[in-house]
Parts: C-alpha cells; sequence; structure tokens
C-alpha cells in the first residue's frame, strides 16, 4: 500500500509531448484580451523575459515566419501583482498578437529545456519536430520548411545587389 503512495505521484505528473503525439490546438488569451485558437504550423515558446524580446525582434525582421506561427509565453509562475503591474503592460507594447498561457498543468506537457525556446512544428494536430533554439544566430539559422526564413535573405540579398 505503502508503494502505491510513492508510485501515484508519477503517474499524475504530465508526460512531456514529443514526436508523434497529438496537439489538438488550445484557445488562449493575447496581451489585449483577444482569443486565439492554435491552429498554426509552428508554435514557438518562450520561457522567459529574454526569450520573448528575443523572438519578438527576430519577428519583426520575419513577418512571413510570424504569419504561420503561434507565440505562446508560460506566464503561469508570474505573481499577479508584477503581472498587472509591470508584466503585461510591457506586453501590450508589442502590437502582434503574444499568445499567454497561464495554465500550468498545460506547460508541464510542453517540451522544455532550460535556457531555451521551444518550437514546436505541428501538421494535422501532430507534433513533426521539436526543437530548443538558445540564441539569435540559431535563430537565423533556422532552416524550415518552405524555406521561409531562407526565402527571406535571398531577398534582401538581391535587393542589396541590385543598388
Amino acid at each position: 500500500m505503502k508503494l502505491l503512495f510513492l508510485i501515484l505521484p508519477l503517474f499524475l505528473c504530465a508526460q512531456m509531448l514529443k514526436v508523434g503525439d497529438g496537439m489538438a490546438p488550445k484557445v488562449f488569451e493575447d496581451q489585449f484580451g483577444k482569443s486565439h485558437e492554435t491552429t498554426q504550423h509552428y508554435r514557438w515558446i518562450s520561457w522567459d523575459k529574454g526569450q520573448t524580446a528575443m523572438l519578438r525582434d527576430f519577428f519583426e525582421t520575419h513577418p512571413q515566419l510570424y504569419a504561420r506561427s503561434a507565440f505562446i509565453v508560460d506566464v503561469s509562475q508570474i505573481p499577479s501583482g508584477i503581472w498587472s503591474l509591470f508584466v503585461k503592460p510591457s506586453l501590450k507594447e508589442y502590437p502582434r498578437p503574444i499568445l499567454l498561457s497561464f495554465d500550468e498543468v498545460y506547460n508541464r506537457t510542453l517540451p522544455y529545456q532550460e535556457g531555451f525556446i521551444t518550437l514546436l512544428e505541428v501538421n494535422a494536430s501532430k507534433i513533426t519536430a521539436v526543437r530548443f533554439i538558445g540564441s539569435e544566430a540559431e535563430l537565423e539559422k533556422l532552416d524550415l520548411p518552405l524555406g521561409l526564413v531562407a526565402a527571406e535573405k535571398v531577398d534582401e540579398q538581391v535587393d542589396v545587389a541590385e543598388q
């Protein structure tokens, strides 16, 4: 009987999602209070302030990629006073929707590595790839399907060559 009480918490913990697992669309509220359903191919998860700023800057220079992405921020661990006084107002300065995940149980199912942004690629509600990105240089080197990032860089090089 004691063994059951020792093992039971392990079964109650949420399992982290991995490649091949199903990932149904989920509804999140953005920093402006508008609801969004995550049906995008790319789902970026930011776990801290530095990662959020890095992703914001990246999407500013890659708007085509942002259009196919859901930018999710884990805000479940932020105390309510700090959230309402500092974090929420600072997020409202960013014009594009940032999806806010207050669901601690759901957040524990998302793949996570300390100090890294999580990128989930989802196709037909199944996770097809999980990537962990730790720097701006890694973001710039991403080779995503359809060459969205690479195509933008080629366009930039052509524009520079024409001048």
